[in-house]
């Protein structure tokens, strides 16, 4: 997909949002739509979003996506809409903005076909995986401690996360506090265990594991 997006604008529910940075691009051939996901800017403003958005893509006529592909590429969309919905009074989500579905015009990459558009707002601190080997002593557990808190938010509210990694953790070290940033990965679920900062949910995250194993390794060296 040769189409450029940075700098590109949009137009949805009456708002213009030019995207500044493409941050991600990631195509999804099995669904016939590539995910981009970038810095950007509402009506001019100075307050900066994250766009997300569901690009159809053009593919040659030898390739067909299925109804069933089809349907999850759908479901997967409104999965992640609603749970923005209903999360975002944990304070450790981005809000939604803008969500709606708007149509490619003649320039893009296949005009007449959809964009599915998630305008979030844009959440402070670091990416975990980028600084997890430099926080200090205290900041792991206080991180594991938050993960919990916002897993078992989602939890009474029927919602689980598929996707532990610290790349989907944002950690704002002045404030200090933990924010879960891609909730692709929040799908409906009927958990009824109690989720705390000892769960093993938490534990896959791997934050206070692979710090430690950074410790031990400097005290080898010392």
């Amino acid at each position: 997909m040769d189409y450029h997006w940075s700098g590109k604008t949009i137009y949805c529910n009456g708002n213009s949002v030019r995207l500044t940075n493409v941050l991600s691009r990631r195509p999804i051939l099995n669904l016939g739509e590539c995910v981009i996901v970038a810095h950007g800017e509402v009506n001019g403003g100075d307050k900066p979003v994250i766009a997300k958005l569901r690009v159809k893509l053009d593919l040659d006529g030898d390739t067909e996506i299925s109804d069933s592909n089809r349907e999850a590429a759908t479901r997967e969309f409104a999965e992640e809409w609603t749970a923005l919905e209903e999360l975002k009074d944990s304070g450790h989500t981005p809000h939604l903005l803008i969500g709606t579905v708007i149509m490619q015009d003649q320039s893009m990459p296949c005009p007449g076909g959809y964009i599915r558009v998630l305008i979030m707002s844009r959440i402070p601190g670091q990416n975990v995986d980028e600084i997890l080997l430099d926080l200090k002593e205290d900041e792991p557990v206080s991180i594991e401690t938050q993960l919990a808190e916002v897993l078992e938010y989602m939890r009474k509210r029927k919602w689980s996360f598929t996707d532990p990694k610290p790349s989907n953790l944002h950690w704002d070290r002045k404030n200090k506090k933990l924010y879960l940033v891609d909730l692709e990965a929040a799908v409906p679920d009927d958990e009824e265990v109690k989720i705390g900062p000892k769960s093993g949910i938490v534990k896959s995250f791997m934050i206070t594991s692979k710090w430690s194993r950074r410790k031990q390794m400097l005290g080898r060296c010392a």
